[in-house]
């Protein structure tokens, strides 16, 4: 009920702020390209239409990172470049890990030492807010970190922080019988999800070409999309083998 009232307010805000944004947007537009105002085409006398229609596309073209003159990469040499090979890479397991993660934590727990009684069962919500609060946290660790300016090399360590810590958590969650340690081991992986986000985002900003932006992100999803594919149809109920593993 809560989630729901939640959603009516946000999408009233939405509603309104975004049409007076749009209004400010359109009249500013307006503005920028009014043909009858001196300062958008200069001197009648010394250009044509056609050339002040040429000036405004290099304008626009050197606003965007993109020179009208240079011949754009063909989509294949763009996408199997190694940086961005090694993007996808890092997409497909850590956000497939968090997919698969996001269907196996409550029996990851359930199937853990509990706390108290066997019969009672982890407190679900609670446990998930404090997996968003790590993922708020991981966030927050990343602006702080580029407070002063973000670089390639930062984020790229980053990304790399992330990987290597969430599989050392979801070691820790198939060896350890403890559901504190699993609860624990959960948390450290959503504060690198919250690290790894904006990290990869200001990645794909620095080295997807603005052409071939949509192509690209979406190329990128087929292998994560196929990895929690097969993930989730291979998953059967967990439970806890003599050595006292999980089985998922």
């Amino acid at each position: 009920m809560a989630s729901i009232v939640c959603l009516i307010v946000a999408c009233y805000f939405i509603s309104t702020l975004w049409v007076g944004l749009l209004k400010n947007s359109s009249m500013l537009g307006t503005q920028l390209i009014d043909p009858t105002k001196v300062e958008n085409h200069g001197s009648r006398t010394d250009y044509s239409i056609k050339e002040a229609t040429t000036a405004l596309r290099a304008g626009a073209s050197e606003i965007s990172g993109m020179s009208p003159h240079v011949s754009k990469k063909p989509i294949n040499d763009h996408v199997l470049a190694p940086d961005l090979l090694s993007i996808g890479y890092a997409t497909c397991l850590l956000e497939g890990s968090m997919y698969v993660m996001v269907y196996s934590w409550p029996e990851a727990l359930s199937t853990a030492r509990p706390w108290g009684s066997a019969n009672v069962d982890p407190p679900f919500g609670i446990i998930f807010a404090c997996f968003m609060s790590a993922f708020t946290l991981g966030s927050m660790f990343f602006d702080y970190s580029t407070r002063d300016g973000n670089s390639r090399q930062l984020s790229t360590s980053f990304v790399q922080l992330a990987l290597s810590l969430s599989a050392l958590c979801f070691v820790v969650v198939v060896a350890s019988r403890q559901q504190l340690v699993r609860f624990l081991a959960f948390c450290v992986f959503e504060f690198c999800v919250g690290l790894y986000f904006p990290s990869i985002a200001y990645l794909r900003g620095h080295f997807v070409k603005d052409a071939h932006r949509a192509t690209t992100y979406g190329l990128i999803r087929v292998p994560l999309n196929a990895f929690v594919f097969v993930s989730l149809i291979s998953t059967h109920g967990g439970m806890l083998s003599p050595l006292g593993l999980w089985d998922p």
